[in-house]
């Protein structure tokens, strides 16, 4: 699995690396019931930190 790289506003962004083929960035539309799911997972974490 993949971990999103970042948020913005409603859209989740991603890094993927697809070999032969390279550096992928996949942004998801209007995930904001995800976004909101993710928030609340990495509220629980303490080794994440929020970057503004």
């Amino acid at each position: 699995m993949t971990s999103p790289v970042g948020f913005s506003r409603t859209d989740i962004i991603f890094q993927f690396i697809k070999p032969c083929f390279g550096f992928f960035v996949i942004k998801l539309e209007n995930e904001v019931e995800e976004i909101q799911k993710l928030g609340n997972q990495y509220k629980k974490d303490k080794n994440v930190k929020k970057i503004k």
